[in-house]
């Protein structure tokens, strides 16, 4: 069988053209993100400082990770940790390009809080240059422009409406229970920062975005369209979501093509090829950026930008077990493992057999478990909240390997 796959990915490899498309849409989401993010800091100061002070009296920022009780049972504690990092770029950006490529902020929440209090807006900034920080296209425009009860109205509308989105298109190329348990597995990840944090939100959104057009998109290049889906993530992302702008759009790009009755080899290569384009296009800005400081920057300065490197590996998956032990009654783990419990004694009492094809096409959702392996310390793992986010496509793999639906077109289910 190996053979056979290797054969297919290798008959199914782009062509030259289709290699210079991709860097040439990687360099293009680079240079429109950087006019944006100009763009964005030409906007007022004035009323994104009353926004924020107005929050602030209100209490939003005096906590880094408060746990509302009207997020529990079904949600875990809210990250407002990277959101007070967010505001705090925001506070402080300048359209020049020595602030754009360092992004200075106040810190976490209770630094930002500090700095609010006072007024002292001035304050000496400490630079977050890591990251390219694009969500700041959207973080710094809302935060200007309404109050933040209207900001996390607005999130939390987008999300859902994505969402419901996503279980459209995968009604309408698969079938309604697939749609279903893909998108409800989301609800057992206990994340409730995508609908309440806009550094949160801006990548679900491009998630979201990206995996209902894989779902609806019959003629995409998987090297090009994922390798655009990267380039995004890249200059959006706070590496709070990990893989997921990868393994959910092409977890529903090879049900979809599974679906139509695609064989699991060429199922196989879109998804080897759609993975090489992908990385092509998240680690390509950040290289670029950090090629760009290390040039602009004395050396000691730019060391790495606070990346550490250490046995990830290894203490990925200790760190995947400690966090589950640690946050397990406070993270949805009872119900994610009641819901493997459920449909694995369905399955035995059913007798179920796996679809043909099936595996291949969920094959995607081992992603995560890759990720988290090699850049532990990027996954949030110490936070379960982001951990069982990024877990969302490995979970509904998961279960929908264990239910084992049949194809509605195919193979006859009621």
């Amino acid at each position: 069988m190996l053979p056979a796959l290797l054969t297919d990915i290798l008959q199914a490899r782009p062509g030259t053209k289709a290699f210079i498309g991709l860097f040439i849409s990687i360099l293009s989401v680079i240079v429109l993100g950087y006019v944006f993010l100009f763009a964005v800091a030409l906007l007022p100061q004035e009323s994104l400082r009353k926004n924020i002070l107005q929050a602030d009296s209100r209490g939003f920022f005096s906590e880094n990770y408060p746990q509302y009780a009207w997020l529990r049972p079904l949600f875990n504690r809210l990250d407002m940790y990277t959101e007070c990092i967010g505001v705090g770029i925001a506070l402080n950006m300048k359209p020049d390009a020595k602030t754009l490529l360092e992004m200075p902020t106040f810190g976490e929440c209770t630094s930002l809080h500090k700095v609010i209090s006072v007024k002292h807006f001035d304050a000496t900034p400490h630079h977050y240059m890591r990251f390219i920080h694009g969500h700041q296209v959207v973080l710094k425009s809302m935060y200007t422009f309404f109050s933040l009860e209207t900001v996390r109205a607005i999130t939390a509308g987008t999300s859902l409406l994505l969402l419901i989105f996503l279980y459209i298109a995968l009604k309408h190329r698969i079938d309604t229970r697939y749609a279903a348990l893909v998108v409800s597995s989301f609800f057992l990840t206990a994340s409730p920062n995508m609908f309440f944090t806009v550094t949160h939100a801006t990548p679900f959104w491009l998630v979201l975005t990206a995996a209902i057009a894989a779902t609806l998109g019959r003629r995409i290049c998987p090297l090009i369209f994922f390798g655009v889906a990267g380039a995004l993530d890249a200059f959006l992302n706070f590496l709070i979501m990990g893989s997921l702008s990868l393994a959910l759009p092409l977890l529903c790009y090879s049900l979809a093509q599974w679906a139509e009755g695609e064989s699991p080899g060429r199922i196989a290569a879109a998804a080897f090829w759609g993975g090489i384009g992908w990385s092509f296009g998240y680690v390509l800005p950040w290289l670029l950026k950090w090629l760009v400081l290390f040039l602009a920057l004395a050396p000691t300065k730019a060391a790495l930008f606070g990346v550490t490197l250490e046995l990830y590996p290894t203490r990925g998956l200790t760190m995947i077990i400690t966090a589950v032990q640690r946050n397990f009654l406070s993270a949805n783990w009872p119900y994610i493992a009641l819901a493997f419990v459920v449909c694995a004694l369905r399955r035995r009492r059913m007798a179920l057999k796996t679809p043909p094809g099936l595996w291949m096409a969920c094959l995607p959702g081992l992603i995560p478990l890759f990720w988290m392996c090699i850049l532990p310390g990027q996954s949030g793992i110490a936070h379960s909240t982001f951990v069982n986010l990024i877990l969302w496509p490995f979970l509904a793999a998961c279960l929908l390997l264990l239910l084992s639906m049949p194809r509605e077109n195919q193979d006859g289910a009621p």
